[in-house]
């Protein structure tokens, strides 16, 4: 009988449809099945909320028709320094950050693998890349028993500072849903992101000045290149990216959103 604020951050729904897409058989089937109990489960708690919160535009799409006044936006913020208190040495060529033990992440790293990592070494062959999350599954773990510029960390005392040791940072992702937060938490450091479309997700940074998109396999491998060899425009784009994340993606700023919403539901 009370009244329901619900933050859904991301739709599992939209997770789910999206792993469909990459699954095998017997995986998939298992999905539909998961995704048939979670479309029941999402809409249930909208439909009994007066109000629901996404932190994506695109996930929220799927409600927004029938749940047209409940529905809210409010994207991922992230607590931005103007100034770094210690300089961290450059370690990794290329991170990729996130829980290593979640579908979507361990896809994204495959995929690059599977699609980049050769074209990569093929022009820069001392190129490193670090895995860098808790719980790492057995196909990550192995990764780096085939190459040894592969760095798998498992769980890191400051994920923090192994991006900043960082030269890029990617998000290949070709599942998931909702905002990535390891894109956020690179740029608010510096540290020029290439990703592709669904894990650009709708940020409303402009690509080419602040972030670099592309879902072309050699296309993300060249910009990989482009920005190794190019520290000027390395260093642009990370600057560009810093300053869209903290006009953008404060927790001040966020914060005063949410209290506005909250503070509707008692008119």
């Amino acid at each position: 009988n009370k009244r329901i604020v619900f933050d859904i951050v991301d739709s599992l729904v939209v997770n789910f449809e999206r792993r469909l897409l990459n699954a095998n058989f017997l995986y998939k089937f298992l999905l539909k099945e998961e995704l048939f109990r979670l479309c029941y489960f999402e809409e249930k708690l909208i439909s009994k909320s007066i109000i629901t919160i996404f932190v994506s535009s695109i996930d929220a799409e799927k409600y927004r028709k029938k749940y047209t006044d409940s529905i809210r936006i409010i994207p991922l913020g992230i607590k931005v320094k103007d100034k770094e208190i210690k300089e961290i040495k450059i370690k990794y060529d290329i991170i990729f950050s996130g829980n290593m033990n979640y579908q979507p992440n361990i896809d994204a790293v495959i995929w690059f693998y599977n699609n980049c990592w050769d074209l990569i070494l093929k022009k820069l062959p001392n190129t490193s890349f670090v895995i860098a999350g808790r719980n790492p599954s057995r196909e990550i773990k192995n990764l780096k028993d085939f190459n040894k510029n592969i760095t798998v960390t498992g769980e890191v005392k400051s994920i923090s500072d192994v991006i900043s040791s960082s030269n890029i940072s990617i998000a290949p992702m070709i599942s998931g849903s909702g905002m990535q937060y390891k894109i956020l938490e690179s740029m608010s450091k510096g540290v020029p992101v290439i990703a592709t479309e669904i894990g650009l997700g709708d940020l409303t940074s402009k690509i080419g000045r602040d972030i670099l998109i592309t879902n072309s396999p050699m296309e993300f491998a060249d910009l990989i290149i482009k920005l190794l060899l190019d520290k000027n425009l390395s260093k642009k784009i990370g600057e560009n990216g810093k300053k869209y994340v903290s006009e953008n993606h404060s927790f001040k700023l966020l914060n005063e959103k949410f209290c506005e919403i909250v503070a509707q539901c008692d008119k």
